[in-house]
């Protein structure tokens, strides 16, 4: 009969300690050269607009208040690098216009970020006219948006992170509102926007 000495077992969980943290470590540089997931297309499904997203999107409902009642807002959320990234989309009222629902829509971010001062370009979503919405929140993040209103539906495009609108945008930053394509464009569809 052997007798296992105390030698003998400290060696063994040295050993196995060791082999524990060279896994850990492998593992770790795996992930840390592997990066970010890649762009891909995506398709929600429901027949209105594709866009590249990176990673697994979370899609949740979300109840919003504006002054003419409550909507449903679909969300497509994911991460990437250190940045928040959002697309919301809702069905709204034929009584509200266009002009009126983007301010409704940026109104309710600035409430949203507690943020006093914003920043508003025209831009456009898939050849869609629309606003560039920027706002700098207390704690430093900023919300980037691309709204427009197209064929019934208010789209925004959501990025928020602390330098998103940096000096020098991000190519992410640019890469996802320009993926962003409506599946049906036609001439003319829009036209309450800027009237």
């Amino acid at each position: 009969m052997r007798v296992n000495k105390p030698q003998e077992k400290n060696t063994l969980s040295i050993k196995l300690f060791f082999g524990v943290i060279i896994l850990i470590v492998a593992y770790q540089a795996i992930y840390f050269f592997r990066g970010e997931p890649d762009w891909r297309a995506y398709n929600p499904g429901n027949k209105l607009f594709t866009l590249d997203i990176s990673g697994d999107p979370d899609r949740r409902i979300i109840e919003e208040t504006f002054d003419f009642g409550e909507v449903s807002f679909n969300f497509i959320m994911f991460s990437r690098g250190d940045f928040q990234y959002a697309v919301s989309y809702a069905e709204l009222p034929d009584t509200v216009s266009g002009r009126s629902i983007i301010q409704f829509a940026i109104n309710s971010s600035r409430k949203m970020m507690q943020a006093e001062s914003i920043k508003v370009y025209k831009d456009s979503l898939s050849n869609v006219e629309g606003q560039r919405v920027v706002i700098e929140a207390p704690d430093g993040s900023e919300l980037v948006q691309l709204i427009a209103w197209h064929q019934g539906n208010l789209y925004r495009l959501m990025i928020v992170g602390e330098g998103v609108n940096g000096d020098e945008p991000s190519g992410d930053v640019e890469h996802f509102f320009r993926s962003f394509n409506f599946l049906r464009v036609t001439q003319d569809s829009d036209t309450l926007l800027f009237q």
